[in-house]
């Protein structure tokens, strides 16, 4: 085990069953997903491309890749023996490879290898930020438009029920 983790962050390094991290800012989220990548990479007969991790931001994936790189780096420094540092170098050479990205990135994906399963057009692309402010805008504008024309209408239903 790795020293000064709490117990529910040990339980977390559990490889045998599948996990979800959720904490605060600051509680060391990265430091358990990184150490459970590398020992899962380290300890299972599993390529880095079966192995999925995702964020939130692209600032965390990259993150989190760079943080896996350190830890790989530090055990290559720590660890003489000789097909354990093999392994590791080409772990390190691996993560060119690995999925690790936001949810975005990871549906992005898989929407763009099954385009014809999606019932997509194959050539998709995700809206900018400015033409999602648009269509928000034309959707909102559509929907005060309808709003409008249905009090009109039931104004003009209470007039012709008027005295």
């Amino acid at each position: 085990m790795i020293p000064q983790l709490t117990p529910t962050q040990q339980t977390a390094l559990n490889r045998n069953q599948n996990i979800s991290v959720t904490a605060g800012a600051g509680t060391g989220k990265t430091r358990i997903l990184v150490e459970r990548y590398v020992d899962i990479l380290l300890h299972e007969d599993i390529d880095v491309k079966n192995i999925l991790a995702i964020t939130f931001t692209d600032k965390a994936a990259g993150e989190m890749v760079e943080r896996i790189t350190q830890r790989i780096d530090e055990l290559l420094l720590e660890d003489k023996n000789k097909p354990l540092r093999k392994k590791l170098i080409q772990l390190r050479h691996s993560l060119n490879y690995a999925y690790i990205s936001t949810i975005h990135s990871f549906c992005m994906r898989i929407l763009k290898e099954n385009p014809i399963e999606a019932n997509l057009d194959p050539d998709f692309s995700v809206m900018s930020e400015k033409r999602i402010n648009i269509s928000k805008e034309e959707t909102l504008d559509q929907e005060i438009d309808a709003i409008n024309q249905e009090q009109s209408e039931w104004l003009d239903l209470f007039r012709l029920f008027s005295p």
